[in-house]
């Protein structure tokens, strides 16, 4: 059975949501993760390989941005969104990794407000629907230590589709709470 952990602004705790019923937040399953990943876990260790198309974090020129065979034009346009814009493409992608459609709050407004927060949010969702191994121990170093790499290793492991702004998008004013896949 798949949970949920969400970031509910009215419950300081956030809850649980399973399809059978909402409940108090349980961080056991997140503190039993950490637990299980021992030292290698807590240092993001077993994060760095995420098989294809994620593969190594180290894996830079791999960039979906440089096509095969390299594209100037799409390497260009993919550059510019995500150094232009890079609220609005990380936004999309975490919506998108939540199965959610972009809205402007919580996925914007966090984007903007609390983006290490969020980019660590991402991260354990696109490594849990990918099934690596690791916590949210290992995915906050990985931000904070490599963080291009990361950031980079992320977009490999996502279609363009999920963080293309200017792709065929619903933006919405409000949507879920921001989630967090447990399984």
């Amino acid at each position: 059975m798949n949970a949920f952990v969400c970031a509910d602004f009215d419950n300081v705790c956030g809850s649980v949501v399973s399809s059978e019923k909402m409940s108090c937040c349980n961080t056991d399953v997140i503190i039993q993760e950490i637990k299980a990943g021992g030292v290698e876990g807590c240092l993001g260790l077993d994060q760095m390989y995420w098989g294809e198309p994620g593969g190594q974090i180290y894996e830079f020129w791999k960039c979906p941005c440089w096509g095969q065979p390299i594209d100037p034009k799409e390497c260009l346009y993919c550059l510019a969104l995500w150094i232009c814009c890079p609220t609005c493409t990380s936004s999309r992608m975490l919506a998108h990794s939540e199965g959610q459609k972009c809205s402007i709050v919580p996925h914007i407004l966090l984007c903007h407000f609390l983006p290490n927060f969020t980019v660590c949010c991402l991260r354990y969702n696109l490594r849990k629907q990918m099934y690596v191994p690791g916590n949210l121990c290992g995915d906050f170093v990985c931000i904070h230590f490599c963080p291009c790499c990361a950031q980079l290793q992320m977009i490999r492991a996502a279609s363009k589709s999920h963080w293309d702004i200017f792709g065929p998008c619903e933006l919405g004013i409000v949507a879920q709470p921001l989630t967090l896949l447990i399984s």
